[in-house]
């Protein structure tokens, strides 16, 4: 705890506890949950797990599968990850060079887009937020294109065999 290695108001993950660090006192820390339900950690624990502050980043990862129908053309999914790719370079909260917009996997419904990235932001609201705005646009380009979105399906086959 000497350490200091998060203060109050940080994001911090510790063993299988998550929230927002509310109190450091000289025997324990209390952390908010995102359930809103208040946890006591004794400080004798916390020197011996590994804290995650998330509140310290310097950026935020967004990773996202985009499934695309399997009758897509090729064509059509090297010009929708290009465009999307673009587009998300061009954002000012966005690290450019963490950008990644590929075709990676060929799914059981779906032909997946990996879309990766790093937003330049502080909170979790403003993380959503930006987030959000990327994702609709996403979509726009999407239906602009006519890519469409795969949900999980399956065909069955079934032979009918008449016995006489």
């Amino acid at each position: 705890m000497f350490d200091r290695p998060f203060q109050v108001g940080d994001w911090v993950k510790i063993k299988d506890m998550e929230g927002t660090v509310e109190e450091i006192g000289f025997r324990s820390t209390r952390v908010r949950t995102f359930y809103n339900s208040l946890i006591t950690i004794p400080n004798a624990m916390m020197a011996k797990e590994t804290v995650d502050n998330m509140g310290v980043r310097p950026a935020r990862r967004v990773r996202q599968v985009l499934g695309l129908v399997y009758e897509t053309a090729p064509e059509t999914i090297e010009a929708f990850c290009d465009r999307v790719r673009y587009y998300i370079k061009s954002d000012e909260k966005v690290i450019a060079d963490t950008v990644t917009v590929h075709f990676n996997n060929y799914n059981a419904s779906s032909l997946d887009v990996l879309v990766n990235f790093h937003l330049k932001v502080y909170t979790g609201p403003e993380e959503l937020q930006h987030q959000q705005r990327i994702f609709i646009e996403i979509l726009k380009i999407a239906a602009d294109m006519k890519v469409s979105f795969a949900y999980p399906t399956q065909t069955v086959y079934s032979q009918v065999t008449t016995v006489r």
